[in-house]
């Protein structure tokens, strides 16, 4: 269930105090947790925190600890671990207020530790066999036929921005042509089954085994969307290239049935072991398998888009000497990518008022808690999605 949990912890240690703190968070849910934990030191006071958080969808700690004499001191633990769509947020400051105080935030090494650099080894080997599944072409295509017809397309063409997601996959008529697009399209709709179909409703409430059984409906759906989409593809994009090759060894229009079977199952099969590699990147690598599976299909063709950048501004140029519009071009495209981090990292603040408690200490009371916290809400919770959406419509009156 969608619900927030707000918490405010105080840590008051006298002086030579210790206290050693375990924070362990692991329940699975779409809650958003925001915790403050402030704290405030006297002398040889020593407070060490350990945080171990997994499974939850948003959660972020803030912690403010004063050290308020001297050789008090202030260590902090934390490992965490994220799935696809899960944040987590751990923000510190150790306020010095007496010198010989002592801080200490670990941050281990990455590499040293040996689960991690499995989880990236496994990630690097999945994205190289995806890097390789896009140059493998479908059999029966000669992809220089093909590239000759759609050359000089470019951006201009409205199938180029599919070609982005693949990684150059499409245009090549690779078994990797169609991409994650079919998941992603069979995701959606799942999605939107869920809040019109009362049936999808309850699995969603389900919990895990309602989870499970999305996750099937989905992998089948897939296989419906790829058999369709893989007929729009070879019919509208490779068959009018004339790049099919029929058995006789001469190029043709109109391949036989036996093509049109193989040709499918092929790529529905592709499609599917592209599943299998995000599912595997998300339990075995570092997790959010889809999204990497198309980062590095836009990163992929990231290279060759600048090359030809350089050979159109400097060497093609008529004049020559266009070299300051490409460095323009590159200063202009890092401060877009500036803004786009900026949009997509800001958070807006939504303050939250809390009341102060008095808690009794012996003779005398204390005042603990209270003041204003803020809970912290994504800018761009949709992510990339509009700005997919938005290049598409924009293809979309060129298309008709």
């Amino acid at each position: 269930s969608n619900f927030i949990k707000n918490t405010v912890d105080t840590v008051s240690l006298d002086k030579n105090a210790v206290l050693k703190n375990i924070l362990i968070q692991n329940s699975k849910n779409n809650g958003h947790f925001y915790k403050y934990i402030k704290g405030s030191l006297e002398s040889n006071a020593c407070y060490e925190k350990h945080i171990l958080s997994s499974g939850l969808k948003f959660n972020k700690i803030e912690i403010e600890i004063n050290l308020n004499k001297d050789n008090s001191s202030c260590s902090i633990y934390s490992a965490l671990n994220l799935l696809e769509d899960q944040h987590q947020e751990i923000k510190t400051r150790v306020n010095h207020n007496s010198p010989n105080c002592k801080s200490f935030q670990k941050i281990k090494n990455v590499w040293a530790i040996e689960d991690l650099r499995k989880r990236i080894l496994n990630t690097l080997l999945f994205l190289l066999i995806y890097v390789l599944g896009t140059h493998i072409v479908l059999p029966g295509i000669d992809t220089n036929v093909l590239a000759d017809y759609y050359k000089g397309g470019g951006d201009s063409n409205p199938l180029s921005l599919i070609d982005q997601f693949t990684g150059g996959a499409f245009s090549k008529a690779s078994i990797f042509s169609l991409g994650v697009m079919p998941y992603i399209t069979a995701s959606i709709v799942i999605q939107l089954l869920g809040m019109a179909v009362p049936q999808f409703q309850k699995l969603q409430k389900e919990g895990e085994s309602g989870r499970k059984k999305l996750q099937t409906y989905t992998k089948l759906l897939t296989i419906v969307v790829t058999t369709f989409q893989v007929q729009g593809y070879i019919g509208l994009y490779v068959n009018p290239s004339n790049a099919i090759v029929n058995s006789a060894g001469s190029h043709t229009t109109n391949p036989d049935l036996f093509w049109w079977i193989t040709t499918t199952l092929i790529v529905v099969a592709s499609t599917m072991f592209i599943m299998w590699l995000g599912e595997k990147i998300t339990e075995k690598g570092i997790g959010n398998g889809v999204s990497l599976l198309i980062t590095v299909g836009i990163i992929g063709r990231l290279p060759e888009g600048l090359l030809a950048e350089f050979k159109c501004r400097v060497i093609d140029s008529a004049g020559g000497g266009r070299l300051l519009f490409l460095l323009l071009e590159m200063v202009g495209w890092f401060l877009v990518v500036l803004f786009t981090i900026l949009i997509v990292k800001g958070i807006r603040k939504v303050p939250l008022e809390y009341p102060k408690q008095m808690i009794a200490g012996g003779a005398i009371n204390k005042e603990q808690g209270g003041g204003r916290r803020y809970l912290p809400l994504k800018i761009a919770m949709a992510g990339v999605m509009p700005i997919i959406f938005a290049q598409a419509i924009m293809f979309l009156p060129q298309t008709l």
